[in-house]
């Protein structure tokens, strides 16, 4: 790819390293290295870069933004010397080191030749990072012999589905679509499986090859975890067990976990129907009566309105927001643990399960067609409009409409 500065530049990466080559088109060239690069709302709040020699430096970067205490370590490793180097930014400079929120260092080096980098990554520490850096170098593999090694890679995975079309255009959007249900979730541990919380413990995963993280259950219950049973049979024992590891870190399934640190964002206990949908189609590889534990803690946390979901046997909107949404998907999540305690022979529980997937019939409308909210006392909000979208936390609805949501009991 070259860019609008003439350099060219090259990209491609193992599963826990980054390489680089960088073409300049003169005889000296700059890297910079920025731990204050920010998106959105997420923000540093620490960082550090060091110069460990002419041809390595580490780094972190600590943020907050919708996840709290986020931490990534790295190692840089470079095929030519670094020749000068100046830090810039919030800065406590001490030798060839420097710490802040906005550091930021330039690097300069002779570039008559094309300049390769290599960046590996941790979730622990900077010397995890030069670990990961010296595997990933062994054998000083080149950029291309890794660029077919990845792509082989992708080849093997998205060679799982194979369809029959002359047309290119279709085979084009179809593939383009199965390369992106492997964007997530993501690695989070370090090869020899330790990770860090964002509370700062450093804790070791033991339940399989990888844990993950970037659990965005709302986004993926309904359909890309279901398509995971077919296509990452190997990989999703791995994901269930991030998921009761974070049960066993942080006290419940995650809702959507971003580097151990639950954003609660989203409605639903939704972690439920995919720990389920595994159990159901008897996939192993996890404890099942630890995930039942857990999907039954789910079910009776102390937050995002259960507690009233549970007394009034639906979701008032005087109580809580999002109260149509929430009830709709309390209840099929409910139906699910009412399966799975079916599957293990736990009758009493399911019947109180499935006596709670019910929940939903209190707010469908006969006179209507649709699902409304309900007020504590039993009776319907109005106004009521069945394309209103709202947004905001006080909506009946979570991102769509009466009628879009209306739906979704067609699936209990």
């Amino acid at each position: 790819m070259l860019l609008d500065n003439k350099v060219n530049c090259e990209l491609t990466v193992s599963e826990r390293s980054g390489f680089h080559r960088y073409t300049f088109p003169g005889e000296k060239g700059w890297l910079r290295f920025d731990m204050g690069f920010r998106i959105n709302w997420d923000k540093s709040t620490d960082g550090m870069l060091q110069l460990v020699d002419a041809y390595t430096l580490v780094g972190y970067r600590y943020s907050t933004g919708w996840a709290k205490g986020q931490k990534v370590y790295f190692a840089a490793r470079f095929s030519s010397p670094v020749l000068k180097y100046f830090f810039v930014g919030d800065t406590a400079l001490t030798g060839n080191r420097a710490d802040g929120k906005e550091v930021k260092v330039a690097l300069e080096f002779a570039t008559t030749k094309p300049l390769d980098v290599i960046v590996s990554l941790s979730s622990v520490s900077t010397d995890k990072a030069l670990a990961e850096m010296r595997t990933a170098l062994m054998g000083n593999p080149s950029i291309g012999t890794i660029s077919r090694q990845a792509e082989k890679l992708w080849e093997k995975e998205l060679q799982k589905i194979k369809i029959n079309t002359n047309d290119k255009a279709f085979a084009t959007k179809f593939y383009s679509s199965l390369y992106r249900t492997c964007m997530a979730p993501v690695i989070h541990s370090d090869a020899d499986g330790a990770y860090q919380t964002h509370d700062n413990k450093q804790l070791q995963f033991t339940k399989g090859k990888n844990k993950y993280t970037i659990f965005s259950q709302w986004d993926v219950f309904r359909a890309l975890n279901p398509l995971f049973t077919v296509t990452q049979t190997e990989r999703l024992p791995d994901m269930i067990n991030s998921m009761l590891q974070l049960y066993e870190d942080n006290g419940l399934l995650p809702v959507w976990d971003i580097s151990t640190w639950e954003a609660n964002t989203m409605t639903g206990y939704h972690s439920v129907p995919i720990i389920a949908d595994a159990m159901l189609k008897g996939i192993k590889g996890f404890d099942y009566e630890k995930a039942y534990e857990a999907m039954r803690k789910s079910a009776f946390q102390n937050q995002r309105g259960t507690p009233d979901y549970i007394k009034y046997g639906y979701l008032p909107q005087d109580k809580h927001g999002w109260s149509v949404t929430i009830t709709l998907e309390y209840a099929f999540d409910d139906w699910c643990i009412s399966q799975v305690a079916k599957l293990l022979g736990k009758t009493d529980d399911y019947n109180l399960f499935m006596n709670r997937a019910m929940s939903y019939k209190k707010l469908f409308d006969v006179q209507t067609g649709f699902m409304r909210s309900k007020n504590s006392e039993g009776k319907f909000i109005e106004p009521f409009d069945p394309l209103l979208s709202e947004h905001g936390f006080e909506g009946q609805y979570i991102e769509g409409t009466a009628w879009q949501h209306s739906f979704l009991y067609r699936m209990m």
